[in-house]
């Protein structure tokens, strides 16, 4: 994979080669869109903690979430697998097919203790996504949305932190994210038009903005991204507090990864919130990692949720036996070769779309009317340019792409 190393060069990786088992935690953050993170660039100084955590780590340019809400994305990070590969693209059954193998289960097999701590229905163990995790905790979930219950969840990690035995330890580690009503305590972060005297407000709901979203003009909108901001704020903080609390509990020399499922959309097209399109502000998301056996730099590589899971399993020096079911995803390290592959997202929460990513172009298709449109994510990362006219060859190819991996529309 593409590197950029940064001034420390290559990370040490002697835990691992000692065959000592690294503790691995896994936090993931609902509906954290890339280009509002600081160490992606944003203006606004959002996720200092995330930013430094980067710094001793590795950050991950361009991550695609193979869908944009959080029960299939989390299915799909911590197998390794493509939503539409597993089944469960709706809530409209039982979630997950309990046979399938899930990171914990394999984790667990190989001496792992594993534990999680979840912050919302959509990752309740309900849905079959805490498949071999054997100390789950969903007390955060009846906590008051906000504030509180992302200090609910710090809490909870901690104590299990703490109450860990002397097996390999793995944690997943899940809060709320960033959404509306965004409910800012305090003093405001990042300061806003101190004349604003819109229908914008921190406790307007996403069904509110949604039914004015018709009437919002500019600055509307950009109070509803510094009132995100200022959640986003908040809750890296609460990652702050974290990981101080795990260095303190032991845990120093732990693997971490951070992520979001998706993204959330703020104005953007006239949507808000999450599920109903594949453009990037739902699709694109950080990844950060650190520890053991971790480089120092940025992965130019363009990479997918899906790869989570391999890549910790990896880090674990672990390997996928034989009879195991395969995943998907790859190992996204430097040190191993990364094959030239087209990267998917899909959606069929109220809407039928497929996206195909391969190297700098994503083409999106409704499958209910076969429009597709095509845009250049990184010369235009708003998606505001479509370029079927001038790139006709390349959408041809990827249109190919979305039929031999889902079928024609």
């Amino acid at each position: 994979m593409a590197l950029l190393l940064g001034a420390s060069g290559l990370g040490g990786c002697s835990d691992v080669e000692a065959g000592r088992r690294p503790p691995l935690i896994l936090i993931t953050i609902d509906a954290v869109r890339a280009d509002h993170v600081s160490a992606y660039g944003y203006g606004r100084r959002t996720t200092p903690n995330l930013d430094a955590l980067a710094e001793r780590g590795m950050r991950y340019a361009y991550v695609l979430s193979p869908t944009p809400w959080s029960a299939p994305a989390h299915a799909a990070l911590l197998t390794g697998q493509d939503p539409d590969s597993l089944d469960f693209t709706s809530l409209d059954g039982e979630g997950l097919d309990p046979r399938t193998i899930m990171l914990p289960e394999r984790l667990h097999a190989r001496g792992y203790d594993t534990w999680c701590v979840l912050a919302h229905d959509f990752v309740h163990p309900r849905w079959h996504l805490t498949q071999g995790v054997r100390h789950v905790d969903t007390a955060p979930i009846d906590v008051p949305s906000g504030p509180t219950r992302h200090a609910a969840v710090t809490d909870a990690a901690l104590r299990a932190a703490e109450a860990r035995g002397s097996r390999p330890f793995f944690l997943w580690v899940h809060y709320e994210g960033p959404r509306a009503p965004f409910e800012a305590p305090g003093d405001a972060v990042f300061a806003g038009d101190a004349s604003y005297a819109g229908p914008v407000t921190s406790d307007v709901s996403l069904r509110g903005l949604l039914e004015i979203q018709a009437s919002l003009d500019d600055d509307d909108r950009a109070e509803v991204a510094r009132l995100y901001d200022e959640e986003l704020q908040r809750i890296d903080a609460e990652l702050g507090r974290l990981l101080a609390g795990l260095t303190d509990a032991g845990l120093g020399d732990a693997v971490i990864a951070v992520t979001s499922p998706h993204g959330y959309a703020l104005g953007e097209r006239g949507h808000f919130g999450d599920a109903a399109l594949l453009h990037d502000d739902l699709v694109r998301v950080p990844w950060v990692l650190a520890g053991p056996g971790v480089s120092h730099g940025v992965i130019q590589d363009p990479v997918s949720l899906i790869d989570v899971a391999p890549t910790l399993f990896a880090l674990a020096d672990l390997v996928v036996h034989p009879d195991d079911p395969p995943m998907q995803g790859i190992v996204a390290l430097p040190k191993y070769p990364a094959p030239a592959r087209p990267l998917f997202a899909s959606t069929r929460r109220a809407v039928d779309l497929r996206a195909v990513v391969e190297g700098d172009l994503k083409l999106i298709r409704d499958n209910r009317t076969g429009h597709e449109d095509l845009f250049d994510v990184y010369a235009d990362p708003d998606e505001s340019l479509e370029m079927s006219g001038s790139r006709a060859i390349e959408k041809d190819a990827l249109s190919r792409r979305l039929d031999q991996r889902f079928g024609p529309e």
